[in-house]
């Protein structure tokens, strides 16, 4: 069994990487459907950086989100968490490494409970975690200032189909910071939210950063939030990595004919109204 992960309220070594991935292959189906999502990944992800990770649909960029998480395990190779194999066979080390990785899922919608309210939803990590009943009631209510879901006698008591969706994906942002975690997968969190909110969000996103300093992987189809938000960019093409460096370098001078491709088809607008 791998080692459990370290007490979330402790800094990370900086001199470890947060997340590693060394040859990870993934695998669905067998036979004539077999088909390869992920193909042979390696990179690290540094303490406090921020890692995007960009290409078309389908390129295997969620494949890689969930084996980051845990949610899936690897065909071969390994994916590791500050130096430690990850082990999710093990429901003691899921429990710790939870305290820790925290992924944001795409839709909100599909990602809360529409017969829990918002103040249910946030507490739900707390209450597993074993926090307090006082000190989860104030967490919360730090929670939902944090993401400007205010005045929280209005928000708390809400459900799901209440809120608009800029909203809701506040709400998961908040349930995914509860445990203050230091490791944030971002699954195209804005997608789905039009251009005005979508910024509100990320805006948000980066101040949280700001104030939790985690190190947080994003993963979105749209070079231009990629730039707005992340230290280096990886470029993915049918479940492989062709490119990888610092984001003003790949974007301004991409090497790989794939990222050319991406830049031309894409232009770089999502960033305007992201804070610097």
């Amino acid at each position: 069994m791998s080692a459990l992960p370290g007490d979330s309220s402790q800094a990370p070594d900086p001199s470890v990487p947060m997340m590693s991935l060394r040859g990870v292959v993934k695998t669905f189906g067998s036979g004539q459907q077999r088909v390869m999502a992920v193909k042979g990944v390696d990179f690290d992800v540094a303490v406090g950086e921020t890692l995007a990770i960009v290409g078309e649909s389908g390129s295997g960029k969620s494949t890689l989100a969930r084996l980051m998480t845990g949610l899936e395990t690897p065909t071969a190779g390994t994916v590791s968490f500050a130096g430690k194999p990850l082990s999710p066979d093990s429901l003691a080390w899921r429990r710790a490494f939870a305290r820790q990785t925290q992924l944001v899922f795409q839709s909100a919608s599909y990602s809360l409970n529409p017969l829990k309210t918002v103040y249910s939803t946030i507490e739900a990590p707390l209450r597993v975690a074993g926090v307090p009943l006082a000190q989860r009631m104030q967490r919360v209510r730090e929670l939902l200032d944090t993401v400007e879901l205010r005045p929280y006698d209005s928000f708390a008591q809400r459900y799901p189909r209440q809120l608009s969706g800029g909203q809701r994906q506040r709400v998961v942002i908040a349930r995914a910071m509860a445990l203050r975690p230091s490791f944030l997968v971002a699954d195209e969190p804005v997608s789905s939210l039009d251009v005005s909110v979508r910024n509100q969000i990320l805006n948000l996103m980066l101040d949280l950063k700001d104030s939790y300093r985690f190190t947080m992987v994003l993963i979105t189809h749209d070079l231009g939030v990629a730039r707005g938000m992340a230290d280096r960019i990886a470029v993915m093409q049918q479940g492989q990595i062709v490119e990888l460096g610092p984001t003003q370098q790949v974007l301004d001078d991409p090497q790989h004919p794939y990222s050319r491709a991406l830049l031309d088809a894409v232009p770089l607008l999502s960033a305007q109204g992201l804070r610097p």
